[in-house]
């Protein structure tokens, strides 16, 4: 749930925002920990017919923000100027929140603050890394590894994209011919039996049932109540957290496409707490505030539960294990990296061998998608063409 909010800092500035927290509850402790005094919080209610992918900020164009602030940070320009050079003031998402983290700088604000009021844009690991760079005096280097980690987030996503995309299409364009021809073409079949005196066959009835509904008034009205609410079910802040955690739960059992999301989600993970523990955020808050970044409800409650056990004091192998957060091999690695003070370069190393597990994944899913594609596609075709052909042998045989 997202909450708009209105606070003072420990100066008394006056400051708002947007803050994520799965209750109300939670995003008021929140406030209290970060801010001295909350003088209005609300929950923020999405537009219902607002489409997902409104107003937000491409994974590119963010790894090149990054990029470019670090290079300014490098030169030696300060923050609040270099923010004014990268607003470009063409009124895109980033440049609107590029123009606010300049206004939170010049109130005398922090970069990791201002970065915290746009939750939408910079998720919550992002803003723990940048204020522990800030304290370290590391900033050049921190933005550099946040620019490379969603630049890396964004090419495993567009492979993902790339695999599904030819089946996809050979899909829509089977479901396409076949239901012009149901439509425009089988009709003429019904009525040269009906002239004839014979009897449709089973497999051309049904064709001709879906036929008569497609044509009928109710599909336009099913048609416009879909189109009405695909942008609300797009959104996965439409189904409740219990509906949201079986769904990827039953994602993660599926046989070709499980075990994908499993790599892309387990090389994500293992990205990002290798470069919170390079930047200096202790790995309780790193945990602490990945649960978004999973992208899967199961696997961020097993994050979630693991956080909560490093808090209780046990150690990060312990809490890993019992919250079945990583498949065993990562589990070991990390054992090992926590014996030897290596924890960071260890998931850094795990994680760019799961990144090229992940890549192989989705070319072996590519791989079994396409057949599985080509024979239901010819299935599709083949049962069309029986049920088309059907009437005219039968009428045939009649003669």
């Amino acid at each position: 749930m997202r909450f708009a909010f209105k606070a003072r800092d420990k100066a008394g500035t006056p400051v708002e925002g947007q803050i994520e927290a799965p209750t109300l509850r939670l995003a008021r402790k929140e406030l209290e920990r970060r801010f001295s005094g909350s003088l209005a919080l609300d929950e923020v209610i999405a537009p219902l017919f607002a489409f997902p992918w409104e107003g937000r900020v491409s994974a590119d164009a963010l790894a090149l923000f990054l990029r470019q602030l670090a290079a300014m940070v490098t030169a030696g320009i300060p923050l609040e100027r270099a923010l004014n050079f990268l607003d470009s003031g063409e009124n895109t998402p980033i440049d609107r929140a590029v123009a606010r983290m300049a206004e939170r700088l010049r109130a005398g604000g922090t970069l990791s603050r201002s970065m915290g009021e746009l939750p939408e844009l910079f998720p919550a690991y992002m803003v723990a890394v940048v204020s522990a760079a800030e304290e370290a005096g590391t900033m050049h280097g921190t933005l550099e590894r946040l620019a490379d980690l969603t630049e890396r987030g964004a090419k495993l996503r567009k492979e993902v994209v790339s695999a599904l995309t030819y089946p996809l299409f050979i899909a829509g364009i089977t479901l396409l011919v076949a239901g012009l021809f149901v439509v425009f073409v089988l009709p003429g079949d019904e009525e040269m039996v009906h002239v004839f005196g014979g009897q449709l066959p089973g497999p051309t009835r049904l064709l001709l049932a879906i036929s008569h509904f497609l044509t009928s008034p109710w599909s336009a009205v099913l048609l416009l109540v879909a189109v009405l609410l695909v942008p609300f079910a797009l959104r996965r802040e439409a189904w409740g957290p219990a509906f949201k955690a079986r769904l990827d739960r039953w994602m993660l059992r599926l046989p070709v496409v499980g075990p994908v999301i499993e790599r892309v989600v387990v090389t994500r993970m293992l990205d990002t707490i290798s470069t919170g523990l390079r930047s200096g955020v202790p790995l309780v808050r790193i945990l602490g505030s990945v649960r978004d970044v999973a992208g899967n409800e199961e696997i961020g409650t097993r994050f979630a539960e693991a956080h909560r056990m490093m808090v209780k004091g046990e150690t990060v192998a312990h809490a890993l294990t019992a919250s079945r957060t990583f498949p065993p091999m990562v589990l070991q690695m990390i054992r090992v990296g926590e014996e030897t003070g290596r924890l960071d370069q260890m998931m850094d190393r795990t994680a760019r061998i799961y990144e090229e597990e992940a890549f192989t994944r989705v070319a072996d899913m590519a791989s079994a998608l396409e057949p599985l594609m080509l024979a239901g596609s010819g299935a599709v075709a083949g049962f069309v063409a029986l049920a088309a052909s059907l009437p005219t042998i039968e009428l045939l045989n009649r003669l």
